[in-house]
């Protein structure tokens, strides 16, 4: 009982350290705090923050998906996660433009879709580096 209460404590001094780091971050591509509840270091101690609606766990996991026609699930860390899906979206793009352009000599629904992942996913590497590079230069 004694080690759970030195450990809650612990842990409400860490989350009020990070409540202060949060407050100093704003940028678009990083959830922003909006406020706390109670003492910082106190039991009872907490943040508000911005509701996500989507994590990019969830939207790289919507997109393999999307891409494996409904029924893929995903394992490994979101951006390996996120790198993988864009190659297997790559190479199977690749076979079906090559496929499309034999047969019809232009390319398919199916082709505006990938293009459509893959600009979506780009957008989320693109976000995460200028978040990353934000963070490094505000340390």
């Amino acid at each position: 009982n004694r080690r759970q209460k030195e450990m809650r404590l612990e842990a409400s001094v860490d989350l009020a350290c990070e409540a202060k780091f949060l407050s100093s971050i704003v940028h678009p591509n990083i959830v922003r705090i909006r406020g706390v509840v109670g003492e910082p270091g106190a039991f009872h101690f907490g943040i508000i923050m911005d509701c996500l609606q989507m994590t990019l766990a969830d939207k790289i996991e919507e997109w393999e998906v999307e891409e494996a026609g409904g029924t893929k699930k995903i394992g490994g860390g979101v951006l390996s996660g996120l790198l993988r899906s864009m190659q297997k979206v790559k190479a199977k793009t690749n076979a079906t433009n090559a496929t499309n352009a034999k047969q019809t000599g232009k390319g398919s629904k199916q082709d505006a879709v990938s293009a459509d992942i893959i600009a979506d996913k780009m957008l989320a590497i693109f976000d995460i580096a200028r978040a990353m590079r934000y963070l490094h230069k505000n340390k």
